[in-house]
């Protein structure tokens, strides 16, 4: 039977939506730079106290997560009221969406951005505007004030966006929270990267009735394999959103390790620290080697290789060396540009000679 049969619906707009699947190889015999994932290990001693600790219920029973709301609610002195888990960001996004958006509603966002927002954008068949970055990645603010209109019903902006590694400052972006608020628009604020990029939006949501905020564990935590992740928001916007949740959404183990991360509080501490390091140490020898790049305020930089030549030569070599980076020939504002994640100083000379190798 077709997909496209009146007896399922009309999935016509799936066909859509470019998704390019999983890379169908075992990513742990590769260098990791292409995912913003943590890319050093965990200390032995932080895994060793997790194996010692775990108990059978963590695996056999669904999850309690009573303890991990609490630690959230106090490492954000925020209400209980005020939170919402979810698996990963990625879900955030979409119980927003779910929430918010019904068939041709108008959404504006910034692109290039986090690629699953042009998903959800297609999964909900809702008019996408987009705001897109100038030459040198300059985002022109006035231009989404400008287009922030009675029938913009959800603004998503990611602050430090990806994959540019860019922010909004403050000023602007609460010019966008009034404007918003004035159009009767929601603004939904990715602080995905929270940790590396220290400014935060969730007490606004007290004063903004609009606003929602979203976070994960996947980044500063370096949790990307457990899928948590949470919203922030008023406590009618939360009230409506936890309806679309799953029963059981987050596994009892991860939120096992989410805790467990959230009381030794050093693992994430050392790995914010080291990964900052890795970026200076990055930075300068980019910066000696007079290759432009933009500054990051996340995991990860973006870098200019100036033409197709360097670019593919970067991508080949990197292949047969077993190192995973993440490309960008076309975006808009930055062609011919490589993302690379940061990581320790170890971690970034491997990029270093890779680079050296190619560019020499």
């Amino acid at each position: 039977m077709s997909l496209h049969s009146n007896k399922f619906g009309n999935f016509k707009y799936v066909d859509q939506i470019f998704r390019k699947h999983s890379i169908e190889i075992d990513r742990k015999n590769f260098y990791r730079f292409d995912r913003n994932e943590r890319i050093s290990p965990i200390p032995k001693k932080y895994l060793n106290s997790i194996k010692k600790n775990l108990k059978s219920e963590y695996l056999t029973t669904y999850p309690n997560l009573k303890n991990l709301y609490n630690l959230i609610c106090k490492n954000t002195r925020m209400s209980r009221d005020n939170i919402l888990l979810t698996a990963g960001s990625d879900i955030a996004i979409k119980n927003c969406f779910e929430l918010l958006i019904k068939k041709n509603d108008e959404i504006l966002t910034i692109y290039p951005t986090y690629g699953m927002v042009d998903v959800y954008a297609k999964l909900f068949e809702a008019k996408q505007k987009k705001i897109f970055y100038k030459k040198d990645l300059k985002l022109e603010v006035q231009s989404i004030l400008y287009n922030i209109r009675k029938k913009t019903k959800l603004v998503i902006i990611a602050n430090p966006n990806s994959p540019t590694g860019t922010v909004i400052n403050e000023k602007d972006l609460k010019k966008i929270f009034q404007k918003a608020k004035k159009m009767n628009s929601f603004v939904l604020i990715d602080e995905c990267y929270y940790g590396f990029y220290n400014k935060t939006y969730i007490k606004e949501t007290f004063k903004y009735n609009n606003l929602i905020v979203s976070r994960s564990l996947s980044k500063a935590f370096g949790l990307a394999g457990c899928r948590i992740g949470y919203l922030v928001s008023n406590k009618k916007i939360i009230d409506r959103l936890f309806k679309f949740k799953p029963m059981h959404e987050i596994s009892y183990f991860s939120a096992y390790v989410a805790e467990f991360f959230y009381k030794n509080k050093k693992i994430i501490i050392d790995y914010i620290r080291d990964t900052k390091k890795g970026l200076k140490y990055f930075e300068n020898f980019l910066k000696n080697n007079n290759i432009n790049y933009f500054k990051s305020y996340a995991n990860f930089i973006l870098v200019d290789f100036k033409n197709s030549k360097n670019f593919n030569k970067m991508m080949s070599v990197a292949k047969k060396k077993k190192i995973l980076i993440h490309g960008e020939p076309n975006l808009p504002g930055c062609k011919n540009f490589i993302k690379f994640t940061l990581g320790p100083k170890a971690y970034m000379k491997v990029i270093e000679r890779l680079i050296a190798r190619c560019l020499n």
